[in-house]
């Protein structure tokens, strides 16, 4: 499904309902266009279509309409996925003075650290990480008002404590820099087209990958059914060798990993990204070596 271009001639987001097969439960996947919504809008729209009082599945518009078929599989890309309980993220956190963010972007570099060829680790390697700049008079649940931050992940750094450190110091002074406002002002003055000329734009050959995270605040429910789980399925951005996504819903966090289906060895990351978390979390010695997490594959 993700794989499936969007037409111009129909709406630019749309649901799809699986069954699981087992009869315990099914999935309910929601895509949109990018330049028709950024994250934030994502997650308000669907706490506003999935609100957890909801007792009966919303009547359709055109009953005499018919379901969409299937979309046709496709192979182009791969998708990973670890979760851990969020509790185990915030204790990471509090233990370093930093965020949840800060401790899914150094679980990050942490497992890339582990994951790359020694000769990539030599110095840092950068991550396209969006940031929102949506305002309180803004209408939250229609436009693209993201930007991005080139964050630089020091795989350099041995000391898994050291790198949440060292994220957690870069992002502080971006929040300080002013840049998320001067971006909104750029944005503001764009049209759509050239913010999906700029989304498929290829990326400089030094930024590995995109780094993004959704935060769902409040409970959601589906024809009264409690939604379980929430998963992102992050865009795949040209030039990328990845995209990742944390999620986080009730007690739980979710990072998911896609990328090209010729990068097979992306579907180890997930492991070696909650390892790190876990570690981050739990380990008092505080001094990580390369034995500290799996060797990764040759």
């Amino acid at each position: 499904m993700a794989n499936q271009p969007v037409r111009e001639d129909r709406p630019r987001w749309g649901l799809w309902l699986a069954d699981s097969g087992d009869g315990n439960g099914y999935t309910l996947a929601y895509r949109v266009h990018h330049a028709a919504q950024d994250g934030s809008a994502m997650v308000h729209t669907l706490q506003q279509l999935l609100p957890p009082g909801s007792a009966t599945a919303p009547v359709r518009a055109d009953p005499a309409g018919e379901w969409s078929l299937e979309p046709p599989h496709t192979t182009h890309r791969l998708l990973a996925e670890a979760s851990v309980p969020l509790e185990v993220m915030r204790t990471a956190a509090r233990r370093a003075d930093a965020t949840v963010h800060d401790v899914y972007l150094a679980a990050l570099a942490a497992a890339l650290r582990y994951w790359l060829p020694p000769d990539r680790c030599q110095r840092p390697v950068r991550v396209r990480v969006p940031f929102s700049t949506l305002l309180p008079a803004d209408r939250p649940d229609l436009g693209n008002r993201v930007g991005n931050m080139l964050v630089a992940l020091p795989v350099d750094e041995p000391d898994a404590w050291r790198q949440l450190k060292l994220l957690g110091s870069q992002n502080r002074a971006w929040k300080a820099s002013g840049a998320r406002e001067r971006t909104r002002r750029i944005l503001d003055r764009l049209q759509e087209t050239l913010v999906i000329e700029q989304m498929s734009a290829d990326e400089p050959d030094d930024v590995l990958g995109c780094a993004s995270s959704f935060r769902f605040r409040v409970p959601m429910a589906v024809a009264g059914d409690r939604v379980t789980a929430v998963t992102a399925l992050p865009a795949h951005f040209g030039g990328h060798l990845f995209s990742s996504a944390l999620c986080t819903y009730g007690n739980w966090a979710s990072t998911t990993f896609t990328a090209r289906t010729n990068q097979p060895r992306v579907r180890e990351l997930p492991a070696l990204w909650e390892r790190a978390v876990r570690y981050l979390s739990g380990d008092t010695n505080r001094t990580a070596s390369r034995q500290s997490f799996p060797a990764p594959s040759p």
